[in-house]
């Protein structure tokens, strides 16, 4: 899976990767952008519209490039992480046979109980259509 992403976008994402100040070799050799960080792989989008997932220190596989439900997840992810929503739009349009998807209301993500932290529910990106809202018709 490959993004067509947009030049408006890259500079955002360039001045976002600029104002942290951190990079490390994926960001330096393949030109790329923090998608996701923490707990789990770290998820990268190249320049060249690649989602890179990199489990090396979680699981012990090396970076590859995700298929097309780890790019879409990444990119609801990263959309929040980055504070860019438009990354949103580099997800495929719903199909004119789709559904919403059920799980998730259409909204991307799943609660499941409370950040213990805040109190406010804890979310992650809903695993039925990997963020993207609906689902192909069955």
């Amino acid at each position: 899976m490959r993004f067509t992403i947009p030049e408006a976008i890259l500079a955002k994402l360039r001045a976002v990767r600029a104002d942290r100040g951190y990079t490390d070799p994926v960001i330096e050799r393949e030109d790329a952008f923090f998608l996701y960080e923490g707990l789990g792989p770290v998820c990268y989008l190249t320049s060249d519209g690649r989602v890179l997932v990199d489990s090396s220190w979680w699981d012990g596989r090396p970076l590859y490039e995700g298929d097309d439900d780890e790019a879409y997840s990444s990119i609801v992810v990263g959309a929040k992480n980055t504070g860019i929503p438009e990354l949103l739009s580099l997800l495929p349009a719903a199909l004119p046979a789709s559904r919403r998807c059920e799980r998730c209301k259409g909204e991307r993500w799943m609660n499941f109980g409370r950040d213990l932290n805040t109190g406010k529910p804890a979310r992650v990106v809903c695993h039925e259509c990997s963020g993207r809202g609906w689902r192909p018709a069955p």
